[in-house]
């Protein structure tokens, strides 16, 4: 009969952890994943001191509200990037005639307010 044994909560040596975070169309920052593998270890909250120091470490792999990649870098670039990207979709749109339009405005304010918060913090 063969023993079975128990999977460890604790990453196995050499392994080093991922950390992943999701914005919304808002700039807001959904719950950090820290991963080993394709292991959830644990979520860590995005307005924590930790989340702030892997942040500004550019630690966090960063996915935009579409699911694009924003990178490893810190949080005021992807708010530029963010912002860009906003711009971008906005200069396609007709203002009269998409109901979006309004929308996408408002995000885009909110993204340029997390923005500005954010720079104050890094300064």
């Amino acid at each position: 009969m063969s023993e079975r044994v128990a999977a460890s909560p604790v990453p196995a040596a050499g392994f080093e952890p991922r950390f992943r975070g999701t914005m919304r169309s808002d700039g807001d920052l959904g719950p950090i994943e820290e991963r080993y593998g394709r292991r959830l270890m644990r979520l860590i909250d995005p307005d924590s001191d930790e989340a702030s120091a892997l942040l500004d470490a550019g630690r966090v792999e960063l996915v935009g509200p579409d699911g694009a990649p924003l990178g490893a870098t810190p949080l005021e670039q992807a708010y530029l990037e963010l912002e860009r990207r906003l711009r971008d979709r906005l200069a396609q749109m007709d203002e009269e005639l998409d109901s979006e339009f309004r929308a996408l405005s408002d995000c885009l304010d909110r993204v340029r307010d997390r923005e500005r918060r954010c720079g104050r913090r890094a300064g």
